[in-house]
């Protein structure tokens, strides 16, 4: 693995643990209005760090759905007034710990 991919995975992975840090003692509902723009801004750059891999690395790991990461990135950027919190919401409670749990496994290897 290049240290480029490997960087961005880590990037993906310190944007995970801060939002899981900060939602630790709260729910996503109970949150401000301007802690949810920074909470969908960590989601913004999650996607970010995704869509700047290489083509080849994400075919090799194809267990992870980065069409949709991407694609959400793609969402908050150019139309940030159709975000659905509740589906910003099931990200977070279903879709994140499964990703973290998948690029901590690619980082270990």
């Amino acid at each position: 693995m290049n240290e480029i991919v490997q960087q961005r995975l880590k990037d993906i992975l310190k944007t995970i643990n801060d939002v899981e840090s900060y939602l630790n003692k709260r729910k996503f509902y109970e949150c401000h209005d301007i802690e949810v723009y920074g909470i969908v801004h960590c989601l913004q750059i999650i996607g970010e760090a995704a869509r700047t891999l290489p083509e080849e690395f994400k075919t090799q790991h194809s267990e992870i759905n980065w069409q949709n990461i991407i694609g959400m990135r793609h969402v908050i950027v150019h139309e940030y007034f159709k975000v659905d919190l509740s589906i910003v919401e099931m990200v977070l409670a279903k879709h994140l710990p499964v990703l973290k749990a998948q690029i901590e496994k690619i980082l270990d290897k």
